[in-house]
């Protein structure tokens, strides 16, 4: 847990062998941190709270093979003979030839989304069989939901990257995503006492403050009161 800010800071973390067969290493950030990692290839990633990269300890000749389950932030070494692939649990994968991209799809939040900062990517998207191709300064977002249509826009670079920056960012965000933001930034637990608390949205900027610093102007710009009781924050209505 971490109650005060998260500094600006990403810790070195060392792949551990995940005891398969296929002896695999796996980079863990737990919440209330956040890592870098430097792939086999010399790729590096950004780990944000709550995530973890696995890849084999060797990449082949024909292939770069990487699953991710949170947010990463990638540079990947160029080779256009050497395709990484990025694969995600949503059955979406991003096939890289050497690009620099921020990518989100953990497992328990309602979409996937990928912002291209530079060079050019190809969405593979295994549940309806499409392939979607992103060009730099575009973001693409593939809801879980069926009904709801993918789609692609122009990029805001610092939203979508600001937590390498070290900046909690919320613009006009739902408060169940709030939530989770939160959870893993300060790596907490949240009990929401009254649902209509979710019907809120919230539009802040912080750097380096602590989780009751953001909860006391949650407090006072959405009458929301808290109570923190070791990693559990508990919400009501004021």
């Amino acid at each position: 847990m971490r109650l005060n800010g998260i500094k600006n800071e990403f810790v070195a973390i060392n792949g551990h062998l995940n005891g398969s067969r296929d002896d695999s290493l796996v980079y863990t950030v737990h919440t209330g941190v956040k890592g870098l990692i430097d792939l086999p290839d010399g790729s590096k990633v950004w780990l944000n709270s709550g995530s973890s990269v696995k890849c084999p300890a060797r990449f082949s000749n024909e292939q770069r093979d990487v699953e991710l389950d949170g947010e990463g932030y990638f540079i990947v070494k160029g080779d256009p003979e050497w395709p990484m692939f990025v694969r995600t649990k949503r059955n979406i994968t991003v096939k890289v030839i050497g690009t620099e991209f921020n990518l989100t799809s953990y497992a328990n939040d309602t979409e996937f989304k990928l912002t291209l900062v530079n060079g050019n990517v190809t969405i593979i998207n295994s549940n309806n069989h499409t392939e979607t191709i992103v060009t730099p300064l575009e973001e693409i977002v593939i809801p879980d939901k069926a009904s709801i249509q993918q789609h692609k826009q122009q990029a805001d670079i610092h939203t979508s990257t600001a937590w390498k920056e070290g900046f909690l960012l919320f613009d006009n965000t739902p408060m169940d995503q709030v939530v989770k933001k939160m959870e893993r930034w300060y790596g907490v637990r949240f009990i929401i006492n009254d649902s209509t608390i979710l019907n809120n949205n919230f539009t802040a900027e912080f750097k380096s403050e602590s989780l009751s610093q953001v909860l006391d102007f949650l407090r006072k710009s959405s009458f929301i009161g808290y109570k923190i009781d070791e990693t559990t924050v508990t919400l009501s209505k004021l």
